[in-house]
Order: C-alpha cells, then structure tokens, then sequence
C-alpha cells in the first residue's frame, strides 16, 4: 500500500510541477500592430523600424521585435525562441527613414526619441498569446 501511495504521491507532484516548470522556461506568442494616429507606421525600403519589450518587474531577458512594413509585429525569439513571458514590460520605439543618410551617417528618429529609450511612457503587459495594438500617438493605450 505504501508503495502505491508513493507512486501517486509521485504522479501528483509531476501533474502540478510539468506545467510550472514549463511556464517558467517558455514564452507567449505575442503580435500586435504598430500605429500612429489609427494608421500603420511604414517606412521605405531604406528605413527600419527598431522595436523591444523591456521588463519592468524583474530584470532579464530584453525581446526584439520584428516589425513588417505594413506595421504588424511579432515579440519574441528570446534565448531559446520564445516569446515573452507574463508581465509588464516598457515598449521602445524607434522610427529610422532613411537608416543612413547618403554619406552614410545614421538617419535621425521620426518620433524625435520619445520612445527609444528606458523612458519611453508605452507600457504593456502580457497575460498569454495575444495581439497588441500599440499607437504611439496614445502611449498609455
């Protein structure tokens, strides 16, 4: 009897620690759309977009985001290829058209670096795999 109390005893603890454990080392899938005013921000074929979700509560990973031209995202491909995981995170932005000028000089932001650095005012939270609309003429939301 006291083995099979063992062996559910055992059962029970991988059923709880499986999903903690995986939640712990994985990620959401998280897209969005990158607006201004209600309208997708674009740049040409020379300019680029340069966007991360920076952690609020606990220092750590910092997630790229790839921004298409039409102003749809996706975060992610952290350390192991995952998204971010559930928290608050400060969204930077950055628009640069043309990225280097003809002598080769980085182009200036079009947003004037409001958004570019650890003082940006667009903060999101992620809760699971979700879509998030983020206009930059409305940064708290």
């Amino acid at each position: 009897m006291s083995s099979c109390l063992r062996a559910t005893g055992c059962i029970l603890t991988l059923a709880f620690l499986v999903p903690v454990l995986a939640g712990c080392s994985s990620g959401y899938k998280v897209t969005g759309k990158l607006q201004n005013n209600g309208a997708p921000i674009t740049v040409s074929d020379k300019g680029m977009v340069l966007m991360t979700f920076l952690p609020m509560e606990k220092p750590g990973t910092v997630y790229p985001v790839t921004v298409e031209k039409d102003g749809s995202f996706v975060v992610g491909n952290g350390p192991e290829g995952t998204g971010p995981t559930r928290g608050k995170y400060r969204v930077t932005v950055t628009v640069v058209d043309p990225y280097k000028d003809a002598k080769g000089q980085p182009g200036t932001d079009k947003l004037g670096g409001k958004f570019s650095d650890n003082s940006s005012p667009i903060v999101r939270e992620v809760t699971g795999n979700e879509e998030i609309i983020i206009d930059v003429s409305k940064p708290g939301g």
